[in-house]
């Protein structure tokens, strides 16, 4: 059993792809897959441009990477609080600068935890005239 960005899989030779399989596993192309194995974002074969079918799976399976800014927006918290959560490892990281987590990962996260509704029992300043008896330029 290996373990990749948190993920568990096991090697077995017959398990092991091309980089043209590996991009369409990802949807993306051939470039790309060669480009995330630099960075260090998919493992390599023993083989030059060999890639492992369970491993590309599991990244698939994570969504596309996202900004910081685009996962607060997911999970409606600010960008710090998002890193916050990756150094607490609440949110896995890929060792992507640019887009540094998994859309599906913050989705998950963002199901897991609901963020209260700030505005929960608040009325619009129209309603609290109507409950008031009063007008709303009269409250303003």
């Amino acid at each position: 059993m290996t373990t990749q960005d948190g993920l568990a899989y096991d090697l077995r030779a017959d398990e092991w792809v091309s980089a043209q399989e590996a991009a369409r596993v990802l949807g993306v192309s051939e470039s790309t897959v060669h480009r995330m194995a630099r960075r260090g974002l998919l493992q390599r074969g023993s083989g030059y441009r060999r890639y492992h079918r369970a491993a590309l799976e599991a990244l698939a399976d994570r969504g596309a990477a996202i900004s910081i800014g685009e996962a607060a927006g997911i999970i409606g918290r600010s960008r710090t609080a998002v890193r916050d959560l990756i150094a607490a490892g609440e949110v896995r990281s890929s060792s992507n600068a640019t887009f540094p987590v998994f859309r599906r990962d913050v989705e998950r996260y963002a199901e897991s935890h609901p963020q209260p509704d700030d505005r929960a029992g608040q009325l619009t300043a129209a309603a609290a005239a109507r409950v008031l008896g009063r007008s709303v330029s009269t409250l303003l």
